[in-house]
């Protein structure tokens, strides 16, 4: 299962927050809200951190207040037409809370249990000296039949028995090893410590080895592996505050296995709860085809028999279902082959039980996800009525024209909802009447200045040494 770890955008909060504790009038008011003067230097400031250019005057300052009133309006439009009750909405905004709390619920029970902050500093200690690794593989799959596995047992063997005889790992890597990555190099890995092996056993096995040796066969998850352990090299280590976040996203990669036995124990312990069960029958017709073809990419072409394939019920919920569809389509990429498409499958059932039980255990509250949460529903109350009222009645529009080449339709598209949204957007600022007081402007541009010049001071490379 892939993982990720929740990242804020921290846009400068010392200079924002200083805002926030000054007069802060309303520089536009409509029916249902207002805008105020800092939301607007908020804004501004978030422009000068990607561009130091940008340049704090009336249009500038027009163009914030009117965006910023605009999104609130369309959330008050969108409600007045009922959009939050559509099927479309609802459908929506599951879905992408949903990938919200369950973002947070992995990291909460599945990823700090296996990797806490005492585990990354114990790692950091030891990340000097590396060492020069080489490998050779033997790769076995999940889906591996256990004569295959027999065979590459007796092969990688084989290749101890020559080493042991004083054949040449280099040599031998290039001419048997299964690891393309580094085949080629004679097994050369380069310089690392243990930590940069995502198998576990490889990890114990380095650390436990001679310099200038090589290990007896092992045996991982993802196939038979021979080591050799050369040279140490000591290198300068920052101090842990410095790298403990690039040093996480390593320690998370190199323990992608121990994250994934504790997900999967942890959807055992729920998946009764939610009345989880397996359609065999659907899902062996789907293996069985892919074994006999040893591809994917047939059960998915668009013809009448593969979109058959897309709506079977491969696992049922107390309350959902997953198809074949759905392992296709929440899929990070298309998966290329029986082992691929079945961690797949897990993947999305496991997802479901977690965001389920996220919503059980009060996620929607989480005090972190309360702004991105409602974040999402305000925007996608937006999209859904920029839909209904300019890309829907572009395309009525455009159905009732001279038919054209396909790229004057797309030309005549844009133009229309171009047009389209221009009107709707001047309909929606008379009906909740917005009044934009530009007399603020001229304190709030004085200030703008004051800030940026302060965030460019703030910012600005040391020159001194």
């Amino acid at each position: 299962m892939k993982f990720k770890k929740t990242i804020c955008l921290i846009l400068f909060p010392a200079i924002i927050f200083a805002c926030k504790q000054e007069k802060n009038p309303d520089v536009a008011t409509f029916t249902g809200g207002t805008v105020t003067q800092n939301e607007c230097l908020d804004s501004f400031l978030e422009g000068v951190q990607g561009n130091p250019d940008y340049e704090a005057n009336d249009v500038t300052f027009e163009r914030i207040v009117n965006e910023h009133a605009m999104k609130r309006i369309g959330v008050l439009a969108a409600k007045d037409r009922q959009i939050q009750e559509t099927e479309a909405y609802k459908t929506l905004v599951r879905r992408d809370v949903d990938t919200i709390i369950l973002n947070q619920f992995i990291l909460d029970k599945v990823i700090d249990p296996v990797l806490p902050d005492s585990l990354v500093r114990a790692i950091h200690a030891k990340s000097s000296p590396q060492y020069k690794m080489s490998v050779i593989k033997r790769t076995i799959k999940t889906s591996s039949t256990d004569s295959y596995i027999a065979q590459q047992k007796m092969q990688i063997d084989a290749i101890y028995d020559q080493l042991k005889q004083g054949g040449s790992f280099q040599i031998l890597a290039k001419k048997y090893s299964q690891d393309k990555s580094v085949q080629y190099n004679g097994g050369d890995i380069g310089f690392m410590f243990s930590e940069a092996f995502s198998e576990p056993v490889l990890r114990t096995v380095m650390d436990t080895m001679k310099v200038n040796s090589f290990s007896k066969p092992v045996r991982g998850y993802n196939g038979f592996y021979i080591l050799k352990k050369g040279r140490g090299m000591n290198i300068d280590v920052p101090p842990y505050e410095e790298v403990k976040d690039d040093l996480f996203k390593i320690v998370r990669r190199s323990r992608q296995y121990e994250l994934m036995a504790r997900a999967q124990e942890y959807f055992e312990h729920l998946a009764p709860k939610y009345k989880y069960s397996i359609d065999q029958n659907n899902l062996s017709r789907i293996t069985d085809n892919m074994i006999k073809t040893k591809l994917v990419q047939p059960l998915v072409q668009q013809t009448t028999e593969s979109k058959e394939h897309l709506n079977w019920i491969l696992a049922r919920l107390e309350s959902d279902s997953v198809t074949m569809r759905d392992v296709y389509t929440e899929a990070p990429q298309f998966p290329q082959d029986l082992d691929q498409f079945l961690e797949q499958f897990q993947n999305v059932v496991q997802n479901r039980i977690f965001a389920l039980e996220a919503r059980e255990q009060g996620y929607l509250n989480h005090p972190e996800l309360k702004d991105r949460i409602q974040y999402t529903e305000e925007q996608t109350l937006r999209t859904l009525l920029f839909k209904q009222e300019v890309q829907d009645k572009a395309r009525q529009i455009l159905a009732g024209e001279k038919s054209s080449t396909p790229a004057d339709n797309t030309i005549r598209l844009h133009e229309l909802e171009q047009k389209l949204r221009g009107e709707f957007e001047n309909s929606l600022k008379k009906q909740y009447n917005l009044q934009i007081d530009k007399s603020k402007f001229t304190s709030m541009i004085a200030l703008a200045k004051l800030k940026k010049q302060e965030y460019l001071d703030v910012t600005a490379p040391d020159d001194s040494h």
